[in-house]
């Protein structure tokens, strides 16, 4: 089968998706209900919310991607009676989806502006003491394939400063400091161990290269439905009290060392000590957000880029599978791809799909040969992260409704 007859196979069998999710009834939509409602009643999550969408390739008046789209709720904001039901609206803290839709967007845009160069050694840019992670090309950070470890609890050692209003920005450069000395533990370019350490030195990259900030960068794009929460530089960070957060932030942990229930604050430990905006974890948004955030990505992969939207060539060039580390690499440049055998992703997403997982519950994938996007969003660390209900429950969960869902596809 040549190119043309390829792809016009794919319109096809995109069009028949998107006519197939149009006409879905609620009879037809039952095992999939009864899915998320198993993981509500066994403790997996409090709720969740589950998005669908079929990109056809429109646009709306304001260029946004105009997608055949469907949205599935269940359960609660918390495990009580008198919580708020999950609704589309709700927020959910996306945890290390913020890896490919904030880091990895501004290393996309530093690259298209000529600002940036994948292959530079890391260490023209900010100079590190291991000597290999020096002379290791920027790119391998987005691939997990730098050398660096997989994590450092640096906020055990600054908690306490940092509850009585020490500035996060001191973190964030103690931090830093730190990554910038730390020894590499393989042999770079070998094999990926995903690491949240290289993101921070991409940010810290990004952030020399440009001169902007993280935030400075995300705020220009002028996205109101996915953001970040910026801490302040006082101890009681919380939003609970506002009624915007408690009719739209979805809870996380009560944190035994925080001292409250956390709400429209981020998660991640680390991302809490450097003040809630990092390339690695950060970022709030609803599912249909994420989704449309996603869609941008689809279609700079697909040649036909939205003004928001990376360029052809750079999205196409990370996306490419031959960016994935040679041994245990399932990552390409800044985005995860489905791991053969048993993945999170389940068994039914093309040859072509890319996405990421988020510790708090969080999933993205989308089918770059089909034009499919599901977003699944979970609080499933409520209230307490080691819950074995959810860590065990949420490994069946993910590829469960992935797997349902094309089912209701392919009718």
């Amino acid at each position: 089968m040549g190119k043309e007859q390829r792809m016009t196979s794919f319109i096809d069998h995109t069009a028949a998706y998107a006519t197939r999710l149009r006409s879905l009834e609620e009879i037809d939509l039952h095992p999939l209900r009864a899915l998320m409602s198993r993981a509500v009643n066994e403790g997996v999550t409090p709720g969740l919310s589950l998005w669908v969408g079929v990109d056809e390739g429109a646009i709306d008046e304001t260029g946004r991607p105009l997608l055949t789209e469907r949205s599935f709720v269940e359960g609660r904001l918390e495990r009580r009676e008198l919580s708020a039901m999950v609704s589309d609206e709700s927020l959910f803290d996306l945890a290390s989806l913020t890896k490919p839709l904030a880091g990895g967007r501004w290393f996309a845009h530093l690259v298209e502006k000529g600002i940036l160069d994948p292959n530079q050694p890391i260490g023209e840019v900010v100079k590190c003491e291991d000597q290999t992670l020096d002379q290791t090309p920027i790119k391998s950070l987005l691939n997990h394939s730098s050398g660096l470890p997989a994590h450092r609890p640096y906020h055990r050692g600054f908690t306490h400063a940092r509850l009585n209003g020490a500035p996060p920005s001191r973190f964030k450069s103690r931090v830093r400091r730190m990554i910038r000395a730390t020894n590499n533990e393989y042999i770079p370019g070998e094999k990926s161990v995903y690491s949240d350490l290289g993101y921070l030195l991409l940010e810290e990259i990004c952030e020399r290269l440009s001169g902007d900030t993280l935030l400075e960068f995300w705020e220009s794009r002028s996205l109101e439905t996915l953001h970040f929460t910026p801490l302040s530089e006082i101890s009681s960070e919380t939003i609970e009290g506002s009624a915007e957060a408690q009719g739209q932030y979805v809870p996380t942990e009560l944190c035994s060392w925080r001292k409250r229930l956390l709400r429209g604050e981020v998660h991640d430990d680390n991302a809490w000590l450097m003040g809630g905006v990092c390339a690695h974890a950060g970022l709030f948004g609803h599912a249909q957000a994420v989704g449309i955030e996603a869609a941008h990505w689809l279609r700079a992969i697909s040649g036909d880029p939205l003004l928001k939207s990376p360029s052809p060539e750079v999205a196409q060039w990370m996306t490419d599978y031959r960016q994935r580390a040679p041994l245990k690499g399932s990552f390409v440049a800044g985005w995860d791809t489905p791991s053969p055998g048993y993945s999170s992703a389940g068994s039914s997403f093309s040859r072509h799909t890319i996405g990421h997982l988020g510790f708090t519950g969080t999933s993205l994938w989308i089918d770059i040969e089909r034009r499919v996007i599901v977003t699944l969003l979970t609080n499933r660390v409520y209230a307490d992260r080691s819950r074995q209900e959810s860590i065990k429950g949420i490994r069946w969960l993910r590829p469960a409704i992935h797997d349902e869902l094309w089912r209701l596809l392919k009718g």
